[in-house]
């Protein structure tokens, strides 16, 4: 019984989204990674912050890694080129959140390829050509 029990706790804390535990989508964040321009490579966990508007003619941010929060800050990323690109390619990493921002004019604004534990909170997307969101993971959560 003990083992069960271990073992189902150890599947609680493998599948719950650690950094969806530790953020918040309220008010403005400026601890972290600034991104200031387009486009942008994540390829180290912990907190990323948009400081402005920004565009790009190609894709947006490539989050390459596990334990990402991205505060938009209620900024807007948008696409200035042609609509093929994504805003933000989560390709198959695991628990990223990304909250309080816009998407306009991508194919797709959040893409996933395949993982778990994404966190949408605080998002507007239009003029999108393919999808708005495409998460096939599992585990995901969108809010407000």
């Amino acid at each position: 019984m003990k083992t069960i029990l271990a073992a189902l706790l150890l599947i609680l804390a493998v599948t719950t989204p650690a950094q969806a535990r530790s953020w918040t989508s309220t008010g403005q964040h400026d601890t972290g990674v600034a991104i200031t321009s387009l486009p942008f490579t994540i390829d180290a966990p912990g907190s990323y912050y948009l400081t402005r508007n920004l565009s790009t003619a190609g894709g947006g941010i490539l989050v390459s890694v596990d334990d990402v929060v991205i505060y938009m800050n209620g900024f807007s990323i948008t696409s200035t080129g042609i609509p093929h690109y994504l805003g933000i390619d989560l390709g198959g990493v695991s628990n990223v959140a990304i909250v309080n921002g816009s998407f306009h004019n991508f194919a797709t604004a959040v893409y996933q390829d395949e993982g778990a534990g994404i966190h949408l909170d605080g998002l507007t997307i239009t003029g999108c050509h393919r999808h708005a969101v495409y998460l096939p993971g599992t585990n995901h959560t969108v809010e407000n």
